[in-house]
């Protein structure tokens, strides 16, 4: 919802493509061409997160970190700023999204 607000024609900023804002690297083999295509999307969103999960032995929050940047030992420095907002990324997502509320609002504490 954050980034294609599942629009599989959304495309990101950085060229990020489709419902899971996969990237270009990842849209070999996409059916024509068209990374968009909402099957291949989220077959390949969902074995990029498998894989991510698998790279740290199964651990779900470490997949999803890892997902918006954040490193195992990252300390944030203040609420806000590159690292409060990849730390913050885990609050707004489980105790947000996750659970229908609002990940940006200022009972999330997010940035």
């Amino acid at each position: 919802m954050q980034e294609s607000t599942c629009n599989a024609g959304a495309t990101g900023s950085r060229g990020e493509q489709g419902i899971l804002q996969i990237t270009q690297d990842k849209c070999g083999g996409a059916p024509g061409g068209n990374c968009h295509d909402p099957e291949f999307n989220i077959k390949t969103g969902g074995q990029y997160l498998k894989d991510t999960m698998d790279q740290f032995g199964g651990n779900f929050l470490g997949a999803l970190g890892q997902y918006n940047g954040w490193t195992k030992g990252m300390k944030a420095s203040g609420n806000c700023g590159p690292q409060g907002q990849n730390l913050n990324y885990l609050q707004g997502n489980l105790n947000g999204f996750f659970q229908g509320n609002d990940g940006y609002g200022s009972v999330m504490g997010a940035c």
